[in-house]
């Protein structure tokens, strides 16, 4: 949409819809993408953003912000799963002497 008419034109399309069934379900017949070769310029895309990733150094392939929200959330995920990690370990070993 580019402005407030295109805006308008939408609006008054969708309560077309809504009050004609035919003209609903004729809507719903429509292709999703009017671009017939929509899957090959999806995968191609998918192609060149992961080669974009995988091309790179590991390094320079780390794209997570570095604000402290960020760091703060991944530090409070890292020690998520230290504890869940070390539950593990004690449910295992919990387990190993109850079954002797």
């Amino acid at each position: 949409m580019e402005n407030s008419a295109d805006l308008s034109r939408v609006v008054e399309e969708i309560k077309y819809l809504d009050n004609n069934n035919d003209a609903f379900l004729a809507k719903l017949g429509e292709p999703l993408f009017l671009d017939e070769n929509h899957k090959g310029i999806f995968d191609a895309r998918l192609e060149q953003f992961l080669w974009n990733i995988f091309d790179k150094n590991p390094r320079d392939a780390f794209a997570r912000s570095s604000s402290q929200i960020t760091q703060s959330r991944e530090t409070i995920y890292k020690n998520s799963m230290k504890q869940y990690n070390l539950f593990l370990k004690i449910k295992q070993f919990i387990k190993a002497i109850l079954c002797r």
